[in-house]
């Protein structure tokens, strides 16, 4: 930390808006009024009963009369101007409470933006005087900065503890009284509520405006788009499509299909010789034995004209096939169970030898020779990720790439050629047009508007810093970005050994597979019908659990310790009572969940497994029936989408909403810090809340062992944002409830497996598998905290020194 004089001595070279260093002894009543040494500005006093003294270069508080402002020091008055910086240096004593920063008057406490010295050895940010969040431990007796750095609406809040400025919030609450833009008068103030003492070095306003930048700016605003790249302009649009960072459009197997007919296109594309190339990837390995037709595209004239190329039915084989007058010439591969990327492509000429087909840039061989003519006027439809437009016959994964040339027979060099391109990632225009000729194909990327590739932009202050970030999209394998403009993850998951779980066997009275707990007459296991029906009902194909005085469950064998799940089934009713889901006791964060509905619903839970046990059980007098219980294991690299900054501390906030429309679905969010690997996790830290339970808090792993360092109770908002920040060796977590911020927790880390690590992102589970709901995530920033000396620039204004 710079010396008294080195601060002052540079400050006097150079201009501020406000500046005090409290140079002359000034004795108590007879300080209000001055002018501020060496200036600009006059000072404002409260100090009703003699307390406020300046001795020893200091602004000294010698006690309190536990009234906001009494006494307190303004300088003033100023207008508010985006980008201004208030900077001042404290010694706060071992009790009460003060304040340092902006105010909109000169008396009480600070109304603007300020940052508090709490009792309870905190530092936190106030804004128009509303707790914000902890910027800082504070230790009475120590010396502390505080910074203040206006921003449109809030401020930006930083302490200096030691040689280093560390940003500790970013607030958004205090607004402009007359609007933005108006001409808000604001002082610079330090003032006492109920300290015991506190000494104050110095006050700054910057003559300079500044405002921090971040490393990642992520609004996740643009949504899908499908455009033609080859300059012919036959852009073509989605429905339901998300995206991804594996820069492919993912679609659901539900809804999710593109049209890109044209006019254009239509009056260009020839039946009779043509090339179409897609590339397509799974959703997981169960895709290829599913025993449905899924598309991946589809063009066609009528039903007697189509080009196409689809996931058979038959398991493991993808089909190839030309219409042409009514009759289908087909080809295909078998023993396909590639879950990565792969590129499929076709291509057809009936005067040559008719069809070919291609699997990753290689000709499958036994060519099919077309016998009809293509008789078909123009086309109807240019599908893809379905057959039709109804949609049926849907695609369930990712697809991007979808070239279609005019009259051209491509090689089975320019497939080589294409497909090495696709795979390297460095396809473009220009190669195309050296294989087909300028403008004679269309060539469709699926995700041209997606932009969440994670650049900063610093707001607009009068003298910008640049631009954060590399641009380069999230590291993640199940984030898409949505169609409402949020950022969701829909991890696929992995089938567990449950098994019975849609209830068909029965043995004795109980399900097959289930460990079974029942204590007749007083409980119950039995099979009842599909529907509404309760204990007693009769029926077959669902499970009733039943409770009058004891209690029955069912369980299997099904979790890994650490290991995270989605647990989905059908609640059929509640006849009484309520359902319990966790594991063997009901600590597990699957659990406990007490549901109750009084109509079918399907529920989606996921969580970390603390057990081996997965139990379903009824409260005292619960009478339930559940069927189709499916679990899936998560594995740990679909939680995560991250990119690797250059620093292990970071202050992260982002805004979570369970979608409403999805009530039934209990997943967790935040953020994950610290990463190891973002491919094969191991190590790192996760701030998360869990909404189901109420709570809010940090988990930290150690190759692949959790533990917990710290979680509090919070009330779930939509919208409600999330704010992690690692300084050190120290993790803080705060939630925004509906009330205001809330202060989740703190504590302190060591382990070298993680603190030093520099890989940063979100976490979510999502867990419902498609249509069954999501987690939607907007607006999120990641900033420096400080500790590598991204700040020192505020050190600079408050000791003069010109360069930034």
């Amino acid at each position: 930390m710079p010396s008294r004089e080195l601060v002052r001595a540079r400050a006097n070279r150079r201009s501020f808006y406000r500046n005090d260093d409290f140079v002359r002894t000034r004795a108590a009543g007879a300080i209000d009024g001055t002018p501020s040494e060496p200036g600009p500005g006059t000072r404002t006093v409260v100090d009703t009963n003699s307390l406020l003294t300046i001795q020893g270069g200091d602004l000294f508080f010698s006690g309190n009369t536990g009234a906001w402002g009494d006494p307190g020091l303004w300088l003033g008055a100023m207008p508010r101007v985006v980008g201004l910086v208030f900077i001042d240096e404290f010694v706060m004593g071992s009790t009460g409470l003060a304040g340092h920063g902006f105010d909109t008057n000169q008396a009480s406490s600070i109304a603007s933006c300020d940052v508090r010295p709490l009792a309870t050895n905190y530092l936190r940010a106030y804004e128009a005087n509303a707790a914000q969040g902890m910027l800082h431990t504070h230790t009475p007796g120590e010396t502390y900065g505080a910074a203040v750095a206006l921003r449109d609406v809030g401020a930006y809040f930083f302490v200096r503890d030691g040689d280093i400025w560390r940003l500790g919030w970013i607030g958004d609450v205090y607004t402009w009284f007359g609007g933005a833009g108006t001409n808000e008068i604001l002082y610079a103030a330090a003032v006492n509520y109920d300290a015991d003492f506190m000494s104050v070095s110095y006050i700054r306003v910057a003559g300079k405006f500044w405002l921090p930048v971040p490393i990642v700016s992520d609004g996740f605003g643009d949504v899908p788009g499908a455009v033609d790249r080859s300059g012919n302009g036959y852009d073509g649009s989605h429905n339901s499509v998300g995206l991804d960072a594996f820069n492919g459009a993912h679609y659901d197997g539900e809804d999710s299909h593109s049209s890109l007919l044209t006019s254009g296109f239509s009056s260009r594309f020839d039946g009779a010789t043509g090339t179409a190339i897609i590339r397509a990837k799974v959703t997981n390995l169960d895709m290829w034995s599913d025993g449905e037709d899924r598309y991946m595209f589809h063009i066609y004239s009528d039903a007697d004209n189509g080009v196409r190329i689809f996931k058979g039915a038959t398991a493991n084989q993808i089909k190839y096939q030309i219409e042409s007058g009514g009759v289908t010439e087909a080809l295909s591969k078998a023993g396909v169970s590639e879950t990565d990327w792969i590129t499929l492509g076709a291509t057809w000429n009936r005067s040559g030898t008719g069809l070919h087909a291609y699997y990753n840039g290689s000709d499958l061989g036994s060519p099919q020779a077309i016998a009809n003519a293509w008789d078909g006027a123009g086309i109807a439809s240019f599908i893809v990720g379905a057959k039709d437009l109804s949609p049926s016959e849907e695609w369930h994964g990712w697809l991007s790439d979808m070239i279609v040339t005019f009259g051209i027979e491509a090689s089975s060099g320019d497939m080589s050629t294409v497909h090495s391109a696709l795979e390297a990632g460095t396809l473009s225009r220009a190669t195309l047009d050296g294989l087909f000729g300028e403008d004679m194909y269309v060539w469709y990327r699926l995700d041209e508007s997606y932009h969440s590739d994670g650049e900063g932009h610093a707001e607009g202050v009068a003298e910008t810093l640049g631009r954060g970030g590399d641009g380069e999209r999230w590291d993640n394998h199940t984030f898409i970005n949505n169609e409402s403009g949020q950022f969701e993850n829909r991890p696929a998951g992995e089938l567990t050994s449950l098994s019975n779980g849609d209830f068909a066997d029965w043995t004795g009275g109980n399900p097959d597979d289930w460990t079974v707990s029942e204590s007749l007459p007083n409980s119950e296991v039995s099979e009842v019908a599909d529907g509404e029906f309760c204990h007693g009902d009769g029926g077959n194909g669902a499970c009733n659990l039943y409770a009058n005085g004891a209690v029955p469950y069912i369980q299997q064998t099904v979790l890994t310790a650490d290991k995270w799940y989605s647990v989905a089934f059908t609640l059929h009713g509640s006849c009484d009572g309520s359902l319990r889901v966790y594991e063997t006791s009901d600590t597990g964060d699957l659990g406990a969940i007490d549901l109750s509905v009084s109509s079918i619903a399907t529920y989606v839970l996921t969580g970390r497994a603390d057990e081996r046990y997965l139990r379903f059980t009824v409260t005292d007098t619960g009478d339930i029936t559940i069927d189709d219980v499916v679990v899936k294991e998560i594995p740990m690299e679909q939680l995560f989408a991250t990119h690797l900054y250059d620093t292990s501390d970071v202050y992260m906030m982002a805004a979570f909403t369970v979608t409403a429309q999805h009530p039934h679905v209990y997943s967790q969010f935040g953020f994950v810090m610290c990463l190891d690997d973002a491919d094969n996790p191991s190590s790192f830290l996760i701030g998360y809340v869990d909404k189901a339970a109420g709570k809010a808090g940090v988990d930290k792993w150690i190759d692949g062992v959790s533990e917990n360092l710290f979680d509090g109770s919070i009330t779930y908002q939509d919208g409600g944002r999330l704010a992690m920040a690692k300084d050190g060796s120290r993790i803080w977590l705060h939630y925004e409830e509906a009330a205001g911020w809330s202060h989740v927790g703190d504590d302190t880390l060591s382990d070298p497996e993680i603190v030093d690590n520099k890989t940063h992102g979100l976490f979510s589970t999502h867990g419902a598998g498609d249509n069954q709901g999501t987690v939607q995530i907007d607006d999120y920033v990641a900033y420096p905290r400080g500790t590598d000396g991204e700040y020192g620039v505020i050190e600079d204004m408050a000791v003069g020194r010109t360069s930034t």
